[in-house]
């Protein structure tokens, strides 16, 4: 009787076999575990996505998803007659342009104008839209040891298949719009540096200082609704002058209803006007003082 069972033995052996698991023999009993499908939104993975024919390594990351805030700055730079007598630093164009990279990267404003005897003057302004969201992490291809039960597999790898199609146009369509967003940035940045450079090419010999004008325009900017963000902004506004007052005889205190950040550029550590404002005590380097704007913070 147990030579006759052994063809039939070795029949259900390859069988089982074929299917990746072990056939059991008398007394044995299998016990499959629930399949796992896969969820419509996956966890994320690091692996390898299933294009068509080839397979590539997914670049994307399920850290890239954490966007920053985008950043509203604004800039003032003293064009009168103290800041050699002050020796207050003189901006140059780099510390402009990392700004405005911070800006075009996180989305967000930057908006700079000259400290003259009147400041309300023309502004070079830099706006740029807040980056688009990656897409959901691709799916996991199902195997063996993640189906479960091997006989769910056609089943998970339709779905999955579905799944990564969907995942491939987000993703075609998250490229698309990277891609335009960046061919704006370059073209509103370039306008922008333009519009920097005729500002810095103004010499410094303005006959009065008018903080209160500069710092009522900068207020008024930067308390535009946070609605019109995604994201709560950050913002900052960045003062290079000694903050003395000369245009208004006797000065009241700055209403600052924005609230935002108050950074001083100022050699001497004089703030004048401004010092109420402050949280920091002045910087005396413009560089230090856009590190601690855009990477210290």
């Amino acid at each position: 009787m147990t030579e006759l069972l052994k063809p039939k033995t070795a029949k259900i052996m390859a069988f089982g076999a074929s299917l990746g698991i072990a056939a059991c023999l008398t007394g044995c009993q299998l016990k499959p575990r629930q399949a796992q499908a896969v969820p419509a939104n996956p966890a994320p993975v690091v692996g390898e996505v299933e294009t068509g024919k080839s397979t590539t390594v997914a670049t994307k990351q399920p850290s890239e998803i954490a966007i920053k805030p985008p950043e509203v700055f604004f800039i003032a730079n003293d064009k009168t007659g103290s800041v050699k007598s002050s020796k207050i630093p003189n901006l140059t164009i780099d510390p402009v342009i990392s700004l405005a990279q911070s800006v075009a990267k996180n989305g967000g404003e930057v908006r700079m104008g000259n400290v003259c005897t009147d400041s309300d003057l023309p502004l070079a302004s830099f706006y740029a839209s807040e980056p688009p969201s990656l897409p959901n992490p691709p799916p996991q291809k199902p195997t063996l040891q993640t189906a479960g039960n091997p006989l769910n597999l056609p089943k998970l790898n339709v779905e999955y298949r579905q799944q990564l199609a969907l995942y491939q146009q987000r993703e075609a369509a998250y490229n698309r719009e990277v891609a335009e967003r960046e061919r704006a940035n370059k073209q509103k940045m370039g306008t922008f540096i333009s519009q920097v450079k005729e500002l810095l090419k103004q010499p410094a010999n303005c006959g009065a200082t008018d903080i209160i004008g500069m710092m009522n325009r900068a207020d008024l900017y930067l308390n535009e609704p946070d609605s019109n963000w995604k994201q709560k902004p950050r913002k900052v506004a960045i003062l290079i002058t000694d903050g003395l007052e000369t245009v208004k005889a006797n000065p009241k205190p700055i209403e600052w209803t924005s609230k935002a950040e108050v950074v001083l550029v100022s050699s001497g550590g004089e703030a004048g006007i401004l010092k109420p404002l402050l949280t920091n005590t002045p910087f005396d380097s413009i560089n230090a003082a856009v590190r601690y704007v855009i990477v210290d913070r």
